[in-house]
């Protein structure tokens, strides 16, 4: 009965009803999801971003999906392989050490690292930084040796290639060259002069003390990542898994999170962790050797975007693609991480245009260049270029084949790679890694050997046996 009598008394009372003011949504919110929301729209890969300014975080979302075997959606705390952004990690390493007064960048990097060869050039620590060392790109050499880029490839693996490498794409400091193998270098320059590798190091100095509790330099391809994010690629209409057995610590493989970049972001800003000279020096332009400046610094290349200055990286690998710029005149910082190859860097100016406030118009599109008019190919004979061939520097052979008038490479791993004529004993490949060939003879004309330029790796030597 006493329970009977409350329940009617309950019932009894009126139901009262607050009328509350409904929040008017973020404007800024508003055009994000505008842009951005169609990845909510159908199942599949996405991104995550975060707009920071004046030390504030302005909006940080995800779309899309994580993990699509099991529908988990992105947010700001989903980890990405963020691939080349990690150099600016790196860069601070180096700055730090610099600043510490433990090295010098014009210090001979074979003076903390022996194991690379002597070349007859002095390569300089800031000749790594900035691109300028004419050491070859690990990339196209490894799959020129047989790597497939989705094979285990660990940071050992690329400091060993490294040090077995013959000859330099050029003079150190004569030309800028993009080489993630200069930035693995760097890794264990920190190594050697802290006695910490990388990753050690950047927990207990930058990622620890700024609150970055997702973010690490992946130096073991079987550690479970917690809230991770795989990368596809779509191909036909369906997506498949990009494999990520990449650990190349140094030039990539730091996984992170635009909640943790947020921070980093602020931290260019207003440094908290490493002084302003630190940050300061990230940023300094190289140089080549006959005066020519070079916009790429420690990690970080300083460019111009509609009138405004821009401190940016972008990154790509295993189908992720990766962006982060920084706007030090607006005290504006922007990270877009996408795992299924979005248009990243668009996405960050499109964002940068919703936030700048002293840009000018966009830069009018440019206009192609002239093609070249096709170059007659002499006659040939390609039954003379017949024969294997080897590297001693990577340690593998080609058999070059004359089949009905055609040049075709055969690799053990990499298969057949045809060649078709491009100008004097020169032909091009139907393989990445494989671009230009260009057979060099003896004084008595006898073909003895090849040049194999790619990409990042020019004039890689193989012998006739």
């Amino acid at each position: 009965m006493k329970f009977k009598s409350i329940l009617m008394v309950a019932l009894a009372v009126p139901v009262l009803t607050i009328s509350l003011p409904l929040r008017a949504q973020d404007p800024l919110a508003a055009k994000v999801d505008s842009l951005f929301s169609k990845y909510n729209d159908a199942p599949g890969p996405g991104l995550a971003l975060v707009v920071v300014k004046d030390g504030k975080v302005l909006i940080q979302k995800g779309y899309g999906l994580a993990n699509l075997e099991y529908e988990v959606p992105i947010d700001p705390s989903t980890v990405f392989d963020i691939a080349s952004l990690s150099k600016q990690f790196t860069g601070f390493a180096v700055s730090s050490l610099i600043e510490q007064g433990l090295i010098r960048p014009e210090d001979n990097i074979r003076k903390y690292i022996p194991e690379l060869p002597d070349f007859g050039e002095t390569i300089t620590i800031s000749h790594l930084l900035h691109h300028t060392s004419g050491i070859r790109d690990w990339c196209a050499a490894m799959a020129l040796a047989g790597w497939n880029m989705q094979d285990v490839i660990s940071y050992d693996q690329i400091l060993n290639l490294s040090y077995h490498q013959k000859d330099l794409n050029f003079v150190p400091g004569a030309e800028h060259l993009y080489s993630n193998t200069g930035y693995n270098l760097l890794a264990e320059l920190v190594h050697r002069v802290t006695g910490k590798t990388l990753r050690e190091w950047a927990d207990a100095n930058l990622f620890g003390p700024l609150g970055m509790k997702n973010t690490h330099f992946w130096d073991d391809c079987t550690e479970v990542i917690p809230n991770r994010a795989y990368g596809y690629y779509e191909e036909e209409g369906r997506y498949h898994g990009a494999l990520d057995n990449l650990t190349a610590v140094g030039s990539s493989s730091l996984f992170s999170c635009v909640d943790d970049l947020s921070k980093w972001l602020i931290n260019l800003d207003q440094p908290k962790v490493g002084s302003r000279a630190i940050i300061d020096r990230m940023v300094q332009p190289g140089m080549l050797n006959n005066g020519s400046p070079v916009a790429y610094g420690y990690g970080l290349l300083k460019t111009i975007y509609r009138g405004v200055t821009e401190i940016t990286h972008d990154g790509s690998w295993a189908a992720f693609t990766t962006y982060l710029a920084y706007y030090p005149e607006e005290h504006l910082g922007i990270a877009v991480l996408s795992n299924g190859s979005a248009r990243v860097k668009r996405a960050t100016h499109d964002l940068a245009d919703l936030c700048l406030q002293h840009a000018g118009q966009p830069a009018a599109a440019t206009v192609p260049a002239p093609q070249a008019s096709a170059q007659a190919v002499p006659d040939m004979h390609p039954e003379e270029f017949a024969g294997t061939y080897y590297s001693e520097e990577l340690q593998t052979r080609y058999e070059i084949l004359e089949e009905k008038g055609q040049l075709i490479a055969v690799h053990f791993r990499n298969g057949r790679i045809a060649l078709a004529p491009a100008g004097n004993d020169q032909f091009t490949g139907d393989a990445w890694f494989m671009q230009t060939v260009r057979f060099y003879r003896n004084s008595k004309g006898r073909v003895e050997g090849f040049l194999v330029t790619a990409d990042r790796c020019r004039n890689q030597r193989f012998v006739i046996q």
